[in-house]
């Protein structure tokens, strides 16, 4: 497995997760405009954050390096600077967009965020491990 399809199938994996997990709150709270937003979130983003493919894939190569921990380890340092990374990057949209509507949208998609990417990282791990794997 090389590390730029892991990389992919981390971030397809977090953004239809997040799209999916926005949509079944939004359906839950019976709330006609966070349906639209889920919505939204689902289509648009995969190609707003289509920037973070590169870092992740470096963020991977990082944790790729950090021999002296075992592969458990390193999935759970990927995982915290994929947190990370993606709530610097919803920061960056939220400052640049500067609208205050979307302000506490944003504010629910880093908290999904959060609890997304760690399922993301847990369902590829079979391929990360193999990754790990091939670099010892």
């Amino acid at each position: 497995m090389t590390p730029i399809r892991v990389a992919a199938k981390i971030w397809m994996k977090a953004v239809l997760l997040l799209g999916i997990s926005v949509g079944l709150t939004a359906v839950i709270a019976l709330d006609f405009f966070g349906m639209l937003l889920a919505a939204l979130a689902f289509f648009f983003g995969f190609t707003i954050t289509v920037p973070l493919l590169p870092l992740i894939l470096v963020l991977i190569n990082i944790t790729k390096r950090l021999s002296q921990y075992s592969i458990q380890a390193r999935l759970v340092w990927l995982t915290f600077y994929l947190i990370v990374l993606f709530y610097l990057y919803y920061l960056m949209v939220l400052k640049i967009t500067s609208i205050k509507e979307f302000e506490t949208f944003f504010n629910h998609l880093i908290f999904f965020m959060a609890g997304v990417l760690p399922v993301a990282v847990f369902t590829n791990r079979r391929s990360l491990y193999e990754l790990y794997e091939a670099n010892k």
